[in-house]
């Protein structure tokens, strides 16, 4: 927006709000952002209870939901999951033993 547009926003808002609340003395913008602040503060509070309100109520129902699952099952897939990544480090640690440690030995020795 230019400063065109946002000069005839601000003076358009200003006469709108004379307009609705009658003339302006001096205390009335005072109020009026006092009022603007309580209403900012009361809808974030209320944003943020019923947002942990949410979390905890899909929380306790992840529980429940998970309480059904057989833990030896959950067990087995950890190890058979734990044992494909150390077997992936493994083979890396291998090809770096080939491609870089090895011939690094051979050239210090000459």
């Amino acid at each position: 927006m230019d400063k065109y547009g946002g000069v005839l926003l601000l003076t358009s808002t200003i006469f709108v709000i004379i307009y609705y609340f009658g003339s302006l003395d001096p205390v009335f913008p005072s109020h009026l952002f006092v009022n603007f602040l309580f209403a900012l503060g009361l809808a974030t509070f209320l944003i943020r209870i019923g947002t942990s309100w949410l979390k905890k109520c899909q929380w306790s129902r992840g529980l429940a939901y998970d309480s059904s699952i057989e833990p030896s099952k959950n067990l087995d897939q950890e190890q058979s999951f734990q044992e494909k990544i150390q077997f992936e480090h493994f083979k890396k640690t291998e090809s770096y033993k080939g491609r870089i440690l090895i011939p690094r030995k051979t050239e210090d020795e000459r």
